[in-house]
């Protein structure tokens, strides 16, 4: 999960010629949200806009992404590199229950509709995820084990990024069975 501080310290300049940066910047968001579900999303619309006047700036840099998923669950990313400091959360709604994540405070939300809101400060600094991915990238490399986070993982968040740049250039919602066809991948 990145910040703005990310970019401005950035060796790469990516941001500046590669439409939809943004997203691929925050790929983790559609992995994270698509475990914590459970579910292979239907579709995606991406709306957004390049503002300000900011050195690195992305085109998007501000973004709405809606996320369906069968049934009556929507998700809700917002992407910023406009606010300082950064604004980041995404929105989980559903018939009988809804949740947030702020990536900013690590705060989870998580509310029974109708009901009373739970709050927790997930314990843990960005540094540490980081440091516990290498270390098992490393140790899967000398043992020749598998890594927590096989490469084939890779696929779906990819494909949703994917897209959501093709719906925020295209400016309509992108089904990801149309992907999937494209790519003739059956399963993942």
């Amino acid at each position: 999960v990145g910040t703005y501080i990310t970019l401005m310290n950035s060796v790469s300049r990516h941001q500046l010629t590669t439409v939809g940066s943004l997203y691929m910047d925050n790929i983790h968001d559609l992995d994270l949200l698509c475990w914590y579900l459970g579910k292979l999303p239907v579709s995606v619309r991406a709306s957004g806009f390049r503002g300000g006047d900011l050195e690195l700036s992305s085109d998007p840099n501000v973004s709405d992404v809606e996320i369906a998923f069968e049934g009556n669950l929507l998700a809700n990313i917002h992407f910023d590199y406009v606010q300082f400091p950064q604004v980041h959360t995404n929105h989980i709604v559903g018939d009988k229950a809804w949740g947030e994540i702020d990536f900013q405070t690590n705060l989870h939300t998580v509310g029974k509709l109708g009901g009373e809101a739970v709050t927790e400060k997930v314990p843990i600094e960005r540094d540490d995820l980081y440091r516990s991915e290498w270390a098992s990238f490393i140790d899967a490399v000398k043992t020749g084990g598998k890594p927590s986070s096989p490469p084939e993982g890779a696929i779906l968040p990819t494909l949703l990024t994917e897209a959501i740049i093709a719906s925020y250039l295209e400016k309509r919602e992108v089904t990801v069975a149309e992907l999937l066809e494209k790519y003739h991948i059956h399963t993942i």
